[in-house]
């Protein structure tokens, strides 16, 4: 069964790595990410200066509606697999 081997696993993991683990292995991979990867990605998808401040703009605005609205319904862990 899918969901026992997922518990097992989860199991196994937690008896195996502890919080200082986990913080400095996801320090490490968090060094790896650049800090204006969203800047850079938007001026590769925009054709000119000006689209570049129209997308950024209508990204904030979106991201900013989606918070708030997550905020308002009360949904506090926003990952992937829980967007509805």
């Amino acid at each position: 069964n899918e969901s026992v081997n997922f518990v097992e696993k989860f199991n196994w993991s937690y008896t195996v790595y502890n919080r200082s683990l986990v913080c400095k292995e996801f320090d490490k991979i968090q060094n790896k990410i650049s800090w204006d990867l969203m800047r850079k990605f938007l001026k590769q998808l925009s054709s000119s200066t000006e689209a570049y401040f129209v997308l950024r703009n209508q990204f904030i605005s979106s991201y900013a509606v989606a918070s708030t609205v997550q905020y308002i319904l009360g949904i506090g862990d926003r990952h992937l697999s829980n967007w509805m």
